[in-house]
């Protein structure tokens, strides 16, 4: 699954990053018997990780997001920048331009690059759901997603692709592990919190 693809990846480059400015000494680990795994993608596709054995270095291969060979990583953002948050999340949207273009000018994540894919949904429905469909096979997760009713409608994809995705939103929904499969990242204090908190 996706959601997968990213713990592997991110525990391989927290693994690389500690291996890092030590001493002189370089320490090759062989790899155990080969191990693939492959899960659904999005649209259709098919996702692999790959660990390669027989005595050779640790390799890993995945279609979600992650060029291997370029030590690319494509990161998803479905921001609205033409609608009506467009004044707002066009600040938001190009903090993240900025915060990325300088990792990636001070060497990335241990080498890593990290590309963004932005699709501009117009805080439109029918919008949205169009763009993801455009970026789904394209992206490891999405780090932006504008609105409530644009991600409601845009669950069930985000389930069948195991897709990981931060809405830029406050609806009390995505605190319920069973409503997103836990998939939903919130950044946000939802609207029962807060309630809460006039309240009490």
């Amino acid at each position: 699954m996706r959601r997968w693809t990213i713990l592997v990846f991110v525990l391989a480059l927290v693994a690389a990053a500690c291996g890092g400015g030590g001493g002189g000494e370089t320490t090759t680990t062989k790899a155990p018997e080969a191990t693939t795994t492959t899960a659904g993608g999005g649209g259709g596709g098919e996702g692999t990780t790959t660990t390669a054995g027989g005595g050779g270095e640790m390799e890993m291969k995945t279609d979600f997001g992650v060029d291997v060979e370029s030590k690319t990583i494509k990161i998803g953002m479905l921001p609205d920048l033409t609608g009506i948050f467009s004044s707002l999340v066009t600040d938001t949207t190009d903090a993240q331009k900025v915060y990325w273009d300088r990792v990636n000018a001070n060497g990335g994540i241990d080498g890593w690059k990290v590309e963004l894919v932005i699709e501009d949904t117009n805080y439109n429905v029918e919008q949205h759901l169009e763009k993801y469909e455009k970026i789904r096979n394209e992206v490891l997760f999405i780090s932006t997603a504008t609105g409530s009713p644009t991600n409601v409608a845009a669950l069930p994809k985000y389930i069948e692709d195991q897709m990981v995705f931060s809405p830029l939103s406050f609806y009390s929904g995505w605190a319920i592990p069973d409503f997103d499969q836990n998939l939903a990242l919130e950044k946000y204090t939802n609207y029962c919190i807060e309630a809460i908190n006039v309240m009490s």
